[in-house]
Order: structure tokens, then sequence, then C-alpha cells
């Protein structure tokens, strides 16, 4: 289903990977079974890499720690683009 979804930012960690366990299961060859991870920091949202095998990108740049987002931002996981908004 390639129709966009609308995942909420809460006050809990949302999780992206092809795995079950994921708060969003992502239906693509080129994502890891735990590839990224978004959590709310005392400044914000962060986005970090959950070691994936192709890496996790925040607006076309690799993220290689913990790295702030924002609305407007766009998360590369696989071959799969996040956007995120307000």
């Amino acid at each position: 289903d390639s129709r966009p979804r609308v995942v909420p930012l809460d006050a809990h960690d949302v999780t992206f990977g092809r795995a079950e366990a994921s708060t969003v299961v992502l239906d693509d060859a080129y994502v890891s079974d735990h590839h990224a991870r978004v959590y709310l920091v005392d400044s914000g949202w962060c986005v970090t890499d959950l070691g994936s095998t192709n890496g996790t990108f925040l607006n076309q740049v690799k993220v290689t720690s913990p790295t702030p987002i924002a609305a407007g931002d766009q998360l590369g996981i696989g071959k799969t683009v996040v956007q995120v908004r307000r």
C-alpha cells in the first residue's frame, strides 16, 4: 500500500522497521527489522539509526548519532521517505 500514513508522535518512542514489533512496520526490502527510532528528549524529537544495514537519512544526510528533527524534515528509511509534520 503506497498511500501516505499519518503516525502521531505522542510522548513515546516510534520505531520503524520490518519486524512486527515496530510501531511502524515498513514493507520495504531495504529496511532492516529494527531500523530507526524517533523519540522525545527535553529539547524536542530526535532520530537514531538502530544499526540498520542500509542506514537512516535525515534530509539525505546519513544519521550517525542521535539527531534532532523538526517539521519539514524528511527521513529516509530504506526506500521509504517519512515526512515530519507539525
